[in-house]
């Protein structure tokens, strides 16, 4: 019997290592089959991004110059108002533009933040608080007793035209970087 031992030892380990082998290839394996899966879902991600991005800031420079429009289109539409009897309603008319101008933004921005990353997220959130301050300084503006022609206060909306081409370019550099990080397995 103990001319044997030396056999069923050599094949006993031959088994112990074709088993570790086989469990390292599955593990291996498995693993890479998971690197493939993160790194693909990562691409695709990065190319919703890019699109969503790039809407978004089609988006935001219509409603720029939406808004830029209606300022400057701001005392003509108060004249024929005036002329039509129609002062009281000056307010509510001018809200209604300012809300045209903006809604094209508001499923861009929504995409954009759903996507991310938490840097293009902040980036959204400043160009949506934006807006709102941008509508409610119109608001103002269109208030009966907010002054005609030169007592509207169009300086501070060129400060808000201003602050919204740093907010684009914060967008812009906050999407760069998201999308230039290479997918990479395992993150």
């Amino acid at each position: 019997m103990t001319a044997y031992w030396p056999i069923a030892l050599t094949g006993g380990l031959g088994i112990a290592g074709t088993l570790a082998g086989t469990l390292g290839g599955l593990f291996v394996g498995r693993r890479q089959t998971t690197d493939q899966a993160n790194v693909e879902h990562q691409q695709w991600l990065r190319g919703q991004r890019q699109e969503a991005y790039l809407q978004l800031l089609d988006a935001w420079d219509a409603t720029t110059e939406a808004l830029e429009d209606l300022v400057d289109r701001w005392e003509g539409i108060a004249l024929r108002a005036d002329e039509e009897g129609q002062t009281d309603e000056f307010e509510q008319l001018m809200d209604a533009r300012v809300r045209v101008a903006a809604e094209g933004l508001e499923k861009p921005c929504e995409r954009a933040h759903l996507l991310g990353p938490e840097s293009v997220e902040k980036a959204v959130d400043a160009l949506t608080e934006w807006v709102d301050h941008v509508a409610s300084h119109l608001h103002q503006q269109a208030q009966p007793g907010a002054g005609t022609g030169p007592a509207w206060d169009w300086s501070t909306f060129q400060a808000f035209v201003a602050r919204g081409e740093v907010l684009r370019m914060e967008l812009v550099r906050a999407a760069k970087t998201a999308l230039l990080t290479p997918p990479a397995p395992g993150g």
